[in-house]
């Protein structure tokens, strides 16, 4: 019976714990839990700010004449018996508007004992308009995914490298664009208001969307930067893999 093989210390090799394999790298189409919760977050917010209305302004008119006795004691009242008037708009979605509805309520004068009359109207009703805020919205979330996911898997996460800054860069040269053409955009969607409309909903989502929409246009610009600079890493790869294999046969 032969024993079994032993190490430098006497220790059967059996004995010996295995070597512990590397960790494997994440596959790219797994993200990471914390990159679901923020594009969840942002689903959300955005879901909000387009159901939620946005008040208009309200504009109300007085009707009701002076105070006074005319002809035998009798009072005075406007025309149709009206005492005033009160006109309210709403209007839904961001970034576009896709449902604005104005209220109209008559208050009738306190003789006539009539309850007031409400007329509300339709103005703007555009399903379109609706898809088009989700098609925004898809994007910022995965604009918000990507921007998490890079973060995560980067070797050195606080790293600010040349990329970076010319991505920052790109990025404030796009917004600066974008608000000297805003007069243009309106016209062109047909939309009133439509860079200064995010401020109009409440801070708790327009600072977070406002967050959004600087990582999905960082991450934009860090694919399309990313994309162009490809073929050149991978020419610059195969040369390295072709001297080191020159160097091996030598």
């Amino acid at each position: 019976m032969s024993l079994p093989q032993q190490d430098g210390d006497g220790l059967p090799i059996t004995c010996l714990a295995p070597e512990e394999s590397p960790p494997r790298d994440r596959p790219w189409y797994v993200p990471h839990l914390l990159t679901l919760l923020l594009a969840g977050a942002m689903a959300g917010i955005l879901a909000w700010a387009n159901v939620s209305p946005i008040d208009r302004g309200n504009v109300s008119q007085d009707l009701t004449p002076p105070a006074g006795s005319y002809g035998a004691g009798a009072v005075r009242i406007s025309a149709f018996g009206l005492a005033g008037a009160d006109l309210e708009g709403w209007s839904f979605g961001w970034p576009l508007c896709y449902r604005e509805y104005a209220t109209l309520t008559l208050i009738f004068d306190k003789s006539l004992k009539r309850p007031p009359a409400v007329h509300r109207e339709c103005l703007v009703e555009s399903p379109r308009l609706l898809w088009a805020n989700a098609a925004v919205g898809l994007a910022l979330v995965l604009g918000v995914a990507a921007v998490a996911e890079l973060w995560l898997r980067a070797r050195r996460r606080l790293q600010f490298g040349v990329r970076e800054a010319l991505v920052l860069t790109a990025a404030v040269a796009v917004v600066l664009s974008l608000w000297q053409v805003r007069a243009s955009l309106e016209t062109a969607f047909g939309q009133e208001q439509l860079v200064s409309r995010l401020f109009e909903l409440p801070w708790w989502l327009y600072v977070p969307i406002l967050a959004g929409l600087a990582m999905t246009l960082f991450a934009a610009i860090w694919l399309l930067l990313a994309a162009l600079t490809w073929p050149l890493a991978r020419l610059a790869r195969c040369g390295q893999d072709g001297e080191a294999l020159a160097s091996r046969i030598s």
